[in-house]
Formats: C-alpha cells, sequence, structure tokens
C-alpha cells in the first residue's frame, strides 16, 4: 500500500518588492531597460508625458493614484496593491512548489529506494538547487527594488529642497529689482530735474556776476557743465541696460 508522509515545510513568506519601470511608471511587469514605451516616457515627479527632468516645475502628481506624492512612492495605494498581488502570487507558486515536493517524497513507499534515487535522478530535476537560485534572484530583485525606492525618496527630498531654493531666489530677485526701481527714481529726479535747475540757476547767476566773480567761477561752472554731459551720456546706457535686466526680473511676476 501506499503511505502517505506529512512533512512540515518551515519556509516563511516575506514580502516581496514590485518591479517598477521608471520611463513608462509601470508596476509589476519590466524594467526601465526592457520598456516598450521608451517614446512614451511619463514623468514619475508630475505624471505628465514628458521625458524625465530634473528641474520640472510642474505640480506633484502621481501617475498611478494622482495624489500629491510622486510615482513610486512606498505609501501609494497603487504600489500597495500590486505588491500584495505579488506576494498572493508567490504563495500560491510556493504552494504549488511545496505539493510537488511532496508528491515526490511520497513515492519511495512504492518502489524501492534505490529504485526511486535512480529514476528520480533522471528525471527529476533538483529542487533544492532550483529553491537555492529562486531564492536568490528573488533577494537580488527585492534588494535592488529598495535601494530603488531609498533613491526615489532621496530624489524627492531634493526636489523639495530644490523648489524652496528657487522661491528663495525668486524673492531676491525681487528685491533686487524693487532696489533698481528705487535707484531709477532717485537717478532720473537727480538728473531731469535738479541738474538741469542748477545749470540754469548758474548760468543766469554768470552772466549778471560782476567780472571778477566771474573768473573766479568761471572753471568750476564749465566743469559743472561738462561732467553734467558726460554723465548724461552715461546715463542714456545704463538706462538701456536696466530695461533689459528689468524685463528679465518681470518675468519672475515681481
Amino acid at each position: 500500500m501506499m503511505q502517505i508522509h506529512r512533512i512540515k515545510s518551515n519556509h516563511t513568506y516575506h514580502r516581496q518588492k514590485i518591479l517598477h519601470c521608471y520611463n513608462c511608471q509601470q508596476y509589476n511587469d519590466h524594467t526601465a531597460i526592457n520598456c516598450p514605451n521608451k517614446d512614451k516616457p511619463i514623468c514619475f515627479r508630475c505624471g505628465l508625458n514628458h521625458p524625465y527632468n530634473s528641474n520640472c516645475q510642474n505640480k506633484i502628481c502621481c501617475a498611478h493614484c494622482r495624489q500629491e506624492h510622486m510615482a513610486g512612492n512606498p505609501s501609494c495605494p497603487n504600489k500597495i496593491e500590486e505588491t500584495n498581488k505579488r506576494n498572493e502570487e508567490l504563495k500560491l507558486k510556493n504552494a504549488h512548489l511545496q505539493f510537488q515536493q511532496q508528491q515526490q517524497k511520497s513515492l519511495p513507499s512504492v518502489w524501492t529506494e534505490k529504485s526511486y534515487e535512480h529514476l528520480t535522478s533522471i528525471y527529476s530535476p533538483n529542487t533544492e538547487t532550483i529553491n537555492a537560485n529562486e531564492k536568490d534572484n528573488m533577494i537580488t530583485i527585492a534588494d535592488i527594488s529598495m535601494k530603488l525606492d531609498i533613491l526615489m525618496t532621496k530624489v524627492d527630498e531634493i526636489s523639495i529642497k530644490q523648489l524652496k531654493t528657487n522661491k528663495i531666489v525668486e524673492k531676491l530677485h525681487c528685491t533686487i529689482y524693487s532696489c533698481r526701481q528705487e535707484i531709477d527714481q532717485i537717478r532720473n529726479f537727480v538728473f531731469d530735474t535738479i541738474s538741469p535747475y542748477l545749470r540754469e540757476l548758474g548760468d543766469s547767476f554768470f552772466i549778471k556776476c560782476k567780472t571778477a566773480e566771474k573768473d573766479r567761477l568761471r572753471t568750476l561752472h564749465t566743469s559743472f557743465k561738462e561732467k553734467l554731459e558726460d554723465h548724461n551720456k552715461t546715463i542714456v546706457v545704463v538706462a538701456q541696460s536696466n530695461t533689459a535686466s528689468n524685463t528679465t526680473l518681470n518675468e519672475v511676476n515681481c
């Protein structure tokens, strides 16, 4: 009679990491190297259809659940669902493998041990080697996936810091733009109002003053007018340069 032996398994199940393509963001199917959608990339940061860009300024949005986190985030409900699905598949696969092992180990009660060993050595694969290789492969994939998750978390942190830095730089640009406007107003008042007034006042005074006073003031008056003309020429060039700079600063929405 055939004897049925009960075999106790010490196998434990571990939560497995799932594949994640960082080109099209698909789970549990392929990696970016073998992605069939290389011409249709999806940004892991904003979920829109464009290639990876570390300076992407779009709003952070998951390509799977549309929540405010990047694709591949460990807390993403879609990723959790895919991970659970993968774990169930592995449990079924391991249960089927254990059933086959039990069936094979029950065969020696029908034939002799020697015949069984001879037949299994010819027709049966080395399940211990297969299990060891499969376990090594699973550990390697899990290790890579874990490192990718850590990397993505670091990328999230860097992106947030970059956004904060960009906001600080924008505020500095706005402050510079405001100061430049005030300086331009003061400069325009001095050279458009005060300087012409002083020049006319000097000319009138120079005409009415006595000869001795004219000789004393002529050098100062002439020097004032020459320097004023030179400054007016310089101001035109500076104003043109500032106009171009202000146009750039205006693009920051100051």
